[in-house]
């Protein structure tokens, strides 16, 4: 198979990122947009050694599943790759990859439960982080196209918040007001980089990414964002690197308003600033912290790995003896310490520090009998080191919090070649945190078995 070759392939499967899948006299061919069941002629767009790409030329046999994506530039920007299928199809999907993961790489023989759907299938993200450019004069934002640094202007994204379009629209219309001028990475010259959003009930906080210490014009913006929204909080972040990094965490500056608001989940209140991390939808958090709150017992201790700034610490400290969050950023496990006085929790003790060094050191001090443990790391997943402790401890639950498929089979078989004792893993359930896009949230639960 060469480049700009054109053929005819059957789609078989789905990739990782929801792409068709199709062979060509033995070649692996993946086909953006492409559903199982269809016949596409494509054009060739790049080879690799093991598979190629392919453009869709023509659909010269459709599923019936397919459907007219709802957004005008789909096939442009790179956010979304499955509205072109029915959504109840999406689920099935992700269930597949879930179940694909542990039946391959974890090989664990277990039935993955039916994916649980969004509240909202459009209109669910409640935080955007949008890059900025000029376009025939004109500050514009929108998403980069996939693969690429190229920003796609858009005007409206189906996925986001109502109030976020309307925050686009007064910050373009005050950026062009002012004559503002916009960052380019091969200069490293201008100043706007990206807006950041972040809708919080009747409020919005607006963070201005910049390249450089000083705004001309802001508190104007501030003064448009008050007549739209009853609760606003602007704030600039300074950041000068060279890097594909959206926020400086050390470089924000409050211009006006509220530098944060006010959340509430689970009788927990807790503060949200632009630079807090807040899963992006909100129904589908709950439906998790509800699921993984279940697993935890009054008598329990609990150890929240990977805590970030505490909240489901304090969560799971409102149900049980015991709560300890460990996490690496100390500006982190500083909120996590407020966010626990605020609530008026004695029983939390946050950790700063690697999990690979301070879970070790912690396990020894807790009871594994009654104890829970909770992971939810990053993509990368855990360390190898850090399933090894937790197979040797040996606690009477695991929870694994995942956003990766791949990587938590991957730790579940990890863990199971370290456990001494037996295990039996009682379920894998998909959430569906992301509609329209490839990606899916899984919780994991492994119980000791009594002997």
């Amino acid at each position: 198979m060469k480049k700009n070759d054109i053929v005819q392939v059957e789609i078989e499967d789905f990739g990782m990122n929801g792409q068709g899948v199709g062979k060509v006299q033995g070649q692996v061919i993946f086909v953006p947009y492409a559903i199982i069941g269809e016949i596409h002629e494509v054009v060739i767009i790049y080879v690799a050694k093991s598979f190629c790409v392919g453009k869709t030329l023509q659909i010269l046999k459709k599923s019936a599943i397919r459907q007219q994506p709802k957004c005008m530039y789909y096939h442009q920007c790179g956010g979304c790759t499955l509205q072109h299928i029915k959504y109840e199809h999406t689920l099935q999907y992700k269930r597949a990859e879930v179940q694909k993961a542990f039946d391959t790489i974890a090989k664990q023989s277990i039935s993955v439960l039916p994916t649980v759907p969004s509240e909202s299938i459009y209109e669910y993200r409640n935080k955007a982080a949008f890059p900025i450019a000029m376009v025939q004069g004109s500050v514009v934002m929108g998403m980069y196209r996939a693969g690429t640094h190229v920003v796609v202007p858009i005007e409206r994204c189906v996925l986001q918040h109502p109030a976020i379009h309307k925050v686009m629209e007064i910050f373009c219309t005050w950026a062009n007001q002012a004559n503002l001028t916009v960052y380019t990475e091969a200069t490293h010259w201008g100043l706007l980089r990206y807006l950041v959003v972040r809708v919080v009930g009747n409020g919005v906080l607006v963070c201005v990414v910049v390249n450089g210490s000083f705004v001309p014009q802001i508190q104007a913006l501030y003064t448009a964002l008050k007549q739209e929204f009853e609760e606003v909080g602007l704030s600039i972040n300074i950041n000068m690197q060279k890097t594909n990094v959206i926020l400086n965490q050390t470089g924000f500056v409050q211009i006006a308003g509220k530098e944060q608001l006010c959340g509430e989940a689970f009788g927990i209140t807790f503060p949200i600033s632009s630079g807090s991390f807040m899963q992006i939808n909100e129904s589908i958090r709950n439906c998790i912290y509800q699921k993984v709150l279940q697993q935890v017992q009054a008598y329990m201790s609990v150890i929240d790995a990977y805590a970030g700034a505490g909240l489901l610490t304090s969560m799971c400290a409102k149900r049980v003896k015991q709560a300890y969050g460990i996490e690496i950023i100390p500006q982190a496990v500083q909120n996590a310490n407020a966010l626990a006085e605020s609530n008026g929790l004695t029983n939390v003790q946050n950790i700063c520090g690697d999990v690979v060094e301070v879970l070790p050191k912690l396990v020894k001090k807790v009871n594994a009998q009654e104890c829970a443990i909770i992971l939810d790391p990053p993509r990368k997943g855990c360390e190898l080191k850090v399933m090894q402790t937790v197979a040797s401890f040996a606690p009477e639950k695991i929870v694994y919090v995942s956003c990766n498929p791949q990587t938590l089979a991957r730790d579940i078989q990890e863990f199971f070649k370290s456990a001494k004792q037996k295990y039996t893993l009682q379920f894998v359930q998909p959430y569906d945190m992301f509609p329209q896009t490839g990606h899916v949230e899984t919780v994991a639960v492994l119980v000791k078995n009594q002997k």
